[in-house]
């Protein structure tokens, strides 16, 4: 699922084959062009992604195509997510459950939104948002409506990034475009009644990332923008999990479109401004919220796919920046142990199997040569 996991680290702990001391040999093993491919998931060596109006299932390995489904008119950049040979995907107002083998459609039901959302499925829930003002939870097998919580009054405009769900509770990040804002929310996975509520920003135009959750601590990034749309500001901070107390706090002066990574103590994140002749990968440590590395380059400044999420696995941050670059640093140090000129960047790239999946407008299929 989008993060790799229901608290949204962004890492994954079992990956081997790929390390600091061979990583400068990947090589491209396939690609294959499209417009803004999303974030994939790999499942029993199938590769579930999004391009244009089309969910594609292709073989991980080869990069060939198994099955398409037509998700209807209007782009997602979403990551599917695959549970229990069940594929979950947002199409164009409505959500749909497929067979993951064949691709054949399980259920779909009618769904208001307009925004690029990610599904997430915890024991036999799928919770996601809609710009109705309205988080659901649906049953995974049935696709009936288990409950939902409305975060806003009638009218409003609503954006809703992925939630991330841990011990029962579900931690949901949205925009209230009619105050500007943005919040965290914590609901009860169960019932759907709410448990706190903090006010994350207090200016400008909102935009939500989803919030990364690990030993008790929420982790979130608030994008603030000018009313002409430009970025003001990125605000990375840890709230206390058990009633949303803020931990520490940090404002940065350009603005994303992404979210965090976690893995053994450090946040990772990246920064780019569509206004700004720079653009910047952060490791944090995530107890204080200190800057333990900081990589900067020149910046396509009228990128406007901005920067990734990172990817963590076996000591190695990969992400693109928005100087048209993918990247593989080492996570402790911040130097670089290889990169690779991808163009547009789209999504979070991925790292499973011995393989980077990096999503562009071409998706990238890296791998170790002989392998």
């Amino acid at each position: 699922m989008y993060g790799f996991n229901p608290r949204h680290t962004n890492a994954n702990p079992f990956e081997t084959t790929i390390s600091k001391s061979n990583v400068s040999q990947l090589t491209v093993k396939w690609r294959r062009h499209n417009t803004q491919w999303s974030s994939p998931v790999v499942v029993n060596n199938i590769l579930y992604s999004v391009a244009s109006n089309t969910l594609y299932a292709l073989n991980a390995t080869s990069g060939k195509k198994l099955w398409s489904f037509n998700l209807g008119n209007g782009y997602g950049g979403f990551t599917p997510t695959v549970v229990n040979n069940a594929v979950y995907a947002m199409g164009n107002q409505q959500l749909f459950a497929l067979n993951a083998t064949t691709g054949k459609q399980i259920w779909s039901v009618p769904f208001d939104t307009f925004n690029s959302v990610s599904p997430l499925v915890v024991n036999n829930v799928l919770y996601v948002g809609s710009t109705d003002q309205n988080m659901y939870a649906f049953n995974a097998q049935t696709g009936a409506v288990l409950w939902k919580y409305m975060i806003s009054t009638p009218g409003d405009t609503v954006s809703f990034a992925a939630p991330a769900y841990n011990r029962g509770v579900l931690y949901v990040e949205a925009a209230i475009d009619n105050t500007s804002y943005n919040y965290m929310y914590a609901l009860n996975a169960t019932t759907g009644a709410s448990l706190w509520t903090v006010e994350l920003d207090d200016a400008g135009g909102a935009v939500p990332s989803s919030p990364t959750v690990v030993n008790g601590v929420v982790y979130y990034m608030s994008v603030t923008t000018l009313q002409n749309g430009n970025c003001s500001e990125a605000r990375i901070g840890a709230l206390q999990s058990s009633n949303g107390q803020s931990l520490w706090m940090h404002n940065y002066g350009y603005c994303n479109n992404s979210a965090l990574a976690y893995s053994h103590g450090v946040l990772y994140f990246s920064l780019a401004d569509a206004q700004d002749p720079y653009t910047y990968a952060y490791a944090l440590d995530a107890t204080t919220g200190n800057t333990k590395w900081q990589y900067m380059t020149n910046s396509d400044h009228l990128n406007r796919h901005l920067a990734s999420t990172p990817a963590i696995a076996n000591g190695i941050a990969y992400m693109a920046l928005n100087n048209r670059n993918f990247y593989a640093f080492d996570a402790q140090t911040g130097s670089i142990l290889w990169q690779y000129a991808t163009g547009l960047f789209a999504g979070p790239p991925i790292v499973v199997n011995g393989m980077v999946y990096a999503p562009a407008d071409t998706l990238y299929a890296f791998g170790l040569p002989g392998m």
